[in-house]
């Protein structure tokens, strides 16, 4: 749920951005579009939200806390890049990721995050994070570096804290340019890779399961070089992928079955045309100025909702008919415009995600009211 709930501000300088990120409390933060220098480091309960393509984090995201772990953040809709190339393969190795998420961080999303040129990785988890959901980001390499290893998940087969944790989500992402390996590699955990795209012609491998680790990978599209899957003593398990990598079939061990119901998934022939579109800081978030307003409705959304056995029902309260909208923050619609005569209800088609409500009609404003409902 990362801020919904907090105080809603917008962001147009690496300080204030930095500010409000490692600020306590609920908060959802709107980046405007720009260039920011520096490291971050948020606290919990945070959404932070690029409002259009173009929004450029030069530095590292680090979401991770010694003394107390980050719980319930997300991040959308930015690029994260490291303008400083390292050179040898040591070099690379002794640098930093660009995105790391560890040390018991908890419920962690990242969605259409471009994630480029980390100096050890592109977006490392380990130390016992769990929860963590990747959906739409995009791995790359500007340039042909020695250690082009982009998501490793635990960080040593020691990594003892990690048993037991390290639940994570791939989906609908893309691993691009110069990627060579780790797309994604490590140890333990539960790994859940569905409906991505891999093309870099430098890899000598996609993914691979080590130590205590199972792996499912599915309806995925491998057109990259070298293989598909490396053994490395895990478990996995690939069904429904496609492409021209050797190793896209096969099975070892036991492998989990996500406990969880999913909104979208593909078939592997319509993900390279989809993922390659939409993978990435490629949103133009209309529905993120709306929250930008900072209008607060609550009393509004109880008016034109109501629930019921069978999910949530939408109300018509008014003495005339009025048009309602139902799409969620990434401009994906729920319900295409429907009309409501005065006192019926409609049913809402079942959604994951925070959605808005759009009502129009002769009783209420001409610019329509936005309701935020999750």
């Amino acid at each position: 749920t990362g801020g919904i709930g907090g105080e809603k501000v917008t962001v147009s300088t690496y300080e204030a951005l930095k500010r409000e990120a490692e600020s306590v409390g609920k908060k959802i933060i709107l980046v405007e579009k720009g260039t920011y220098t520096g490291d971050i480091n948020p606290k919990s309960d945070k959404s932070i939200l690029g409002i259009e393509p173009g929004v450029i984090l030069d530095g590292m995201l680090f979401i991770a806390n010694k003394e107390e772990p980050v719980k319930n953040v997300i991040v959308r809709n930015i690029a994260v890049t490291n303008s400083q190339k390292c050179g040898s393969y040591g070099e690379c190795k002794k640098g930093s990721d660009a995105v790391y998420i560890g040390l018991g961080a908890t419920n962690i999303w990242l969605d259409h995050v471009d994630i480029s040129d980390g100096q050890d990785g592109n977006c490392d988890v380990t130390r016992g994070a769990d929860f963590v959901t990747v959906t739409w980001c995009k791995f790359w390499y500007s340039y042909a570096k020695a250690h082009a290893f982009s998501n490793l998940i635990a960080g040593s087969g020691g990594e003892t804290e990690s048993r037991g944790k390290l639940n994570i989500t791939y989906a609908y992402g893309w691993w691009a340019d110069n990627c060579q390996q780790r797309q994604p590699w490590g140890r333990f955990g539960k790994i859940h890779v569905l409906n991505n795209l891999y093309t870099s012609k430098r890899a000598k491998y996609c993914c691979a399961s080590g130590k205590e680790m199972q792996m499912l990978i599915e309806n995925n599209v491998f057109n990259n070089s070298g293989k598909a899957y490396l053994k490395d003593g895990g478990d996995y398990k690939l069904i429904g992928n496609i492409g021209t990598n050797k190793h896209i079939t096969g099975s070892q061990g036991n492998v989990f079955t996500p406990p969880y119901k999913l909104s979208l998934k593909m078939e592997a022939s319509e993900v390279e045309a989809r993922v390659r579109a939409e993978a990435g800081n490629t949103l133009k978030l209309e529905e993120t100025t709306i929250l930008k307003k900072g209008k607060k409705q609550k009393s509004a959304i109880r008016q034109y909702t109501r629930h019921s056995e069978t999910g949530l029902l939408l109300f018509n309260p008014t003495s005339s008919k009025l048009s309602l909208t139902v799409f969620t923050i990434n401009g994906q619609t729920v319900l295409p415009t429907t009309y409501i005569e005065a006192g019926k209800s409609l049913q809402l088609p079942p959604v994951s995600s925070l959605v808005y409500i759009r009502v129009k009609g002769s009783n209420v404003k001409a610019d329509g009211l936005y309701l935020p409902f999750w």
